[in-house]
């Protein structure tokens, strides 16, 4: 029990290593990657592939010590072999079904998912979301049957970031009701961890249960920053469909989501979490301000540009302090837009230029596009028409490129998934054809064996009427010889058979042949047999 408890834990680690940077990445649409270097990717394979290779030569060793060696080798594989990931993946779900070990069919589900959104099919990778999260849900109802409040918390933290990016999956889609019911659960579920940390004071140490507190709480505010995103983009679209009502709904119900995120972020001290908020919460007030301003409210729209600012600064201050680049970056620009926003042209150029510096250093093509589009609206503004002339060159210059990433991208995704599904269909073949060929092999033998039986029998009753002289009528002891010697000769041809498939080419005239032959070696035996018989 205790060595299974130690391999759960393991393989729950495992998964969580999958899930901590999309976690990090709040509502981004864009799924992080693991930045492992090569060389502990090889090791991990080498090591893995080690371990798998005892286990396979020890007898009776189909346990659950596999099931992780076969989980973590596929998770490993994800991004540089998807046809390998998914002959891992799919023998530890197969064993792990045979075990009835759950938390590897969950982990196993878990690394189909990445494999899939890796390739680019989003359909497949809902569909192992799903699958992935079902399994949890038991693992849950199996726990609180259990009363075990460890395995509890694990897997309620798992079911809780499932949703988290099944919320992200739909928000990437444009889907917004689906992303905000699923971020809502994840975060219904973070509450839910926080109430059972909390009814466990008596049974956790201190230190572990504050770093528990912490851990459900940034939990709680990435679901809420998730939400609150939701509303900003579902906003903004409606906005751009005129509906000024609905849009003002969803910009102050972003607001009051985004204030609860701050105040708890404030409360646990989380400055990576302050950072992005401060941004987030800028970006609201910049989208507030453009609304305003559009509905010829110049007071409201110079103070939601006003409240952008602070917080906009807010988040330059602190990212510099941990020397963020993407943030102080991304800070400059954003800073930038709403000075142009606010008519105050000399302070725009300064501030996207700082951020377009930035850009440029880091070979942030992304950002370079944004800068130089924003530079050649503020000279538009300005009047001077050689420096938009400029910007928009080098603006269409950096489209190209990025286009041509973009599609080399693309190209480089699209050929992966092809490679992927043709290997994948040609491995499928080639297994369905091995088991074919070992049915066959075994009906065979099972047919040897029955007729071989069958032929003994049969000869021994030959040998008593044919070499005693009993008295038996001359026909039936002819009968009985002649399907003796038909019986040895299907005994002869099935054994034969593959080596004469092998010989022939399984063609069928030359096969025919073959068995002609034995057939003719066969009719001389019956004749000498059919001479022995007395005739009654």
């Amino acid at each position: 029990m205790k060595k299974r408890a130690l391999l759960t834990i393991s393989l729950l680690l495992l998964i969580n290593i999958s899930w901590s940077d999309t976690m990090e990445s709040e509502a981004s649409i864009e799924h992080t990657k693991t930045n492992d270097s090569l060389e502990n990717h090889l090791q991990i394979i080498a090591a893995s592939i080690d371990s798998l290779t005892r286990l396979d030569e020890e007898v009776g060793k189909e346990n659950i010590d596999k099931v992780i060696i076969l989980n973590k080798l596929s998770r490993a594989y994800v991004e540089r072999e998807p046809l390998q990931a998914k002959i891992y993946a799919d023998r530890g779900l197969k064993l792990a079904e045979e075990l009835r070990f759950k938390e590897g069919i969950s982990a196993a589900y878990d690394n189909l998912k990445f494999l899939f959104r890796s390739l680019g099919d989003y359909s497949k990778t809902l569909v192992y979301l799903n699958k992935s999260l079902g399994v949890k849900k038991e693992l849950l109802k199996i726990y609180k049957h259990d009363d075990d409040p460890g395995r509890l918390w694990e897997a309620m933290q798992q079911i809780a970031k499932t949703y988290y990016e099944m919320g992200l999956f739909y928000e990437e889609h444009g889907e917004y009701r689906e992303a905000h019911d699923y971020l809502f659960r994840s975060r219904s579920t973070e509450s839910e961890l926080l109430e059972l940390i909390d009814n466990e004071k008596s049974s956790v140490s201190p230190e572990i249960r504050r770093q528990c507190i912490l851990d459900a709480k940034r939990g709680y505010i990435s679901c809420n920053n998730g939400i609150g995103t939701v509303y900003l983009k579902k906003g903004s679209a409606l906005q751009e469909n005129g509906d000024t009502a609905q849009t003002n709904l969803a910009y102050s119900t972003a607001a009051k989501i985004f204030s609860e995120s701050l105040k708890i972020s404030n409360e646990i001290g989380d400055k990576y979490g302050l950072v992005r908020l401060y941004n987030y919460i800028g970006l609201l007030h910049y989208s507030m301000g453009n609304l305003s301003r559009e509905n010829g409210k110049t007071e409201q729209a110079n103070s939601d540009y006003s409240a952008a600012l602070e917080n906009y600064f807010s988040s330059l201050d602190m990212s510099s302090e941990s020397v963020n680049t993407d943030e102080i970056m991304d800070a400059y620009l954003n800073i930038g837009h709403v000075y142009h926003a606010l008519n105050k042209f000399e302070d725009a150029v300064k501030y996207i230029n700082k951020g377009l510096a930035l850009a440029e250093e880091s070979g942030h093509n992304v950002n370079m596009k944004i800068a130089y589009k924003a530079l050649a609206d503020v000279s538009t503004n300005i009047g001077d028409y050689k420096l938009v002339n400029k910007y928009n060159l080098l603006q269409s210059t950096i489209n190209k490129t990025l286009a041509k990433e973009e599609m080399e991208k693309a190209l480089s995704r699209l050929e992966t998934k092809c490679n992927f599904e043709n290997q994948e269909r040609i491995r499928k073949e080639n297994t369905e054809a091995e088991k074919v060929k070992k049915e066959k092999s075994e009906h065979r033998f099972r047919f040897l064996g029955e007729i071989g039986v069958l032929a003994c029998i049969l000869l021994f009753f030959a040998f008593v009427f044919i070499f005693t002289r009993a008295t038996l009528p001359y026909n039936i002891s002819r009968t009985l010889l002649f399907f003796t010697t038909f019986i040895i000769y299907l005994f002869i041809v099935n054994f034969i058979g593959p080596y004469a498939e092998n010989v022939t080419g399984k063609e069928p005239v030359f096969e025919v042949a073959i068995y002609s032959v034995v057939a003719m070696m066969m009719f001389p035996l019956y004749l000498f047999f059919k001479s022995r018989i007395v005739r009654k």
